[in-house]
């Protein structure tokens, strides 16, 4: 299995009318109100309680159950090999990204620089908690670069336009880094010892779409499409 392109962009953006963020945030919500199952912490949490999940106003959709979906990804992970603590590293990471969603940024008084705003640095303790880091409050209001003649180190303020960008930037990377952590499990379960000359070729792509905001990662996105859909009518 391979990753061409994520699109990273609908887990921070998804803004859309009756849209939603990817299943699995509505899915490990709804998961994790059952006793054992999930991560513990969510409990009596909804996705309404998170900034990412939601920015549409569609937090439940009645074609769709998120809980039976949940159980059903959950034994899937077992069969890919992960293990009990494994899930919930899992779970913790995404729970993370939706704590880091809500932190939000404000100018400090008396100054030009701006910080972490004070009632939402409980959503980055528990995002850095989650994820097993130290605290990044710093990094994500700079820009930090590194000059390669003289070797100095430069921090450069970044304004709450550019913070908040750097914000989501820094949660679909990390969405990418554990998709693709998941497919390796994926790959190296269904991986054979010997050779073989036939397979079964399956492409998922996405539709073309457009945005109230349309950034550049999605026109790089419908470009990719329309390249792919041409390729592969062409054949």
């Amino acid at each position: 299995v391979r990753t061409f392109l994520l699109e990273k962009s609908r887990v921070t953006s998804a803004s859309l009318e009756k849209e939603r963020s990817y299943h699995i945030f509505y899915q490990m919500l709804a998961g994790s109100q059952e006793e054992g199952r999930g991560l513990p912490e969510l409990k009596g949490k909804h996705p309404d309680d998170f900034y990412y999940t939601s920015l549409s106003g569609t937090n439940y959709t009645s074609s769709i159950d998120d809980a039976a979906d949940f159980y059903a990804m959950d034994a899937a992970l077992d069969s890919c090999g992960l293990e009990a603590s494994e899930k919930r590293d899992l779970y913790g990471i995404l729970t993370a990204l939706l704590h880091l969603g809500c932190v939000r940024f404000a100018a400090s008084e008396g100054s030009d620089t701006i910080s972490v705003q004070p009632d939402t640095a409980a959503a980055l303790t528990n995002a850095e908690r989650l994820l097993g880091i130290g605290v990044i409050s710093e990094l994500l209001v700079e820009k930090i670069v590194k000059s390669p003649r003289s070797n100095n180190v430069y921090h450069i303020a970044l304004d709450l336009s550019a913070a908040t960008h750097q914000r989501d930037a820094l949660v679909k990377h990390i969405y990418l880094m554990l998709f693709d952590v998941i497919v390796a499990r994926i790959n190296t379960k269904i991986q054979v010892e010997k050779d073989f000359h036939r397979f079964i070729g399956l492409l998922d792509v996405f539709g073309f779409e457009v945005f109230q905001h349309n950034s550049f990662e999605q026109l790089c996105i419908n470009y990719a499409n329309e390249r792919l859909h041409n390729f592969f009518l062409m054949r």
